[in-house]
Order: C-alpha cells, then sequence, then structure tokens
C-alpha cells in the first residue's frame, strides 16, 4: 500500500504481468520457430517451457481472480485499484495462450502442428478468459 492506505500500490503485480506478457511473447517466437525437421529434445522442451508457463499462468489467474482482486475491491473498491485494466492485463495474457495453441492472425504455427504428431497430448483447455466474473464484474466491464 502507499502511505495513502485508501490508494493501494499494485507496482508487484504490475511487474508480474509485464514479465508474463514479455515471457510469453519470447514463447510465441520461440514456437513459430518450430519445424518438423527440429530434433525430438528441442520440440519436447519447447513443449515443456510452454506446459510449465501456462501451468504459472493459470495459477497466477486463479490466485489473483478468486482471492486477491476480490478481497482488495471490498477493501479499496474496483476502480481505486484499476480492476478493469489488471483484467485487460489477464485477456492480453490468455491470448497469448490461445494464439500459441491454436495459431494466431499474424501466421504463426500454431503450437499443436508442430507438436502434436510427435508429443503426448497435453492439459485441459486453457479456462475462458478473465475469470474477473467471479470478482462481481459484468460481461461488458471485462
Amino acid at each position: 500500500m502507499s502511505s495513502d492506505r485508501a490508494t493501494p500500490d499494485l507496482t508487484f503485480v504490475n511487474l508480474i504481468h509485464r514479465a508474463l506478457r514479455v515471457d510469453g511473447e519470447r514463447l510465441k517466437v520461440t514456437v513459430a520457430a518450430l519445424s518438423p525437421d527440429d530434433a525430438q529434445d528441442r520440440v519436447a522442451g519447447v513443449r515443456d517451457i510452454y506446459d510449465k508457463y501456462r501451468e504459472q499462468l493459470i495459477a497466477h489467474h486463479t490466485h489473483e481472480d478468486d482471492l486477491f482482486f476480490p478481497a482488495l475491491a471490498a477493501h479499496v473498491g474496483a476502480e481505486r485499484m484499476h480492476l478493469a485494466e489488471l483484467i485487460a492485463q489477464h485477456h492480453q495474457l490468455d491470448d497469448v495462450l490461445r494464439s500459441i495453441e491454436e495459431g494466431p492472425a499474424e501466421g504463426l504455427v500454431p503450437l499443436g502442428a508442430a507438436l502434436v504428431d510427435r508429443l503426448p497430448p497435453q492439459p485441459a483447455k486453457l479456462p475462458s478468459p478473465g475469470r474477473g466474473a467471479r470478482t462481481g464484474m459484468s460481461a461488458e466491464e471485462r
């Protein structure tokens, strides 16, 4: 919290979100560079990194959406904590995963196309974006 206890200091949250976005963009570039001719260990390594990134992102979203955001909003209010902006950041992070899993408009090869025939299937699909519905936000506010 800042010196004004009613104004939350979300610097750390924003830094984590930024780091996740940077890592996600790096992962997208790495996946895009995969080819069917890549060695099995390279493909498996990229898949392992992706799976860990995805797992951590889902854990991060779940913690913030289910615990942190509702508690902070109850204490200081959604507007003061810029909840809509934080939820939008989660949507951006979800989009990184979707672009890797499905192949984005900018033409990257979907992760599945490069890896699905060579590795076991990944865990269940990513939850729908912006689990912020649990924070009391309507669909229009997200």
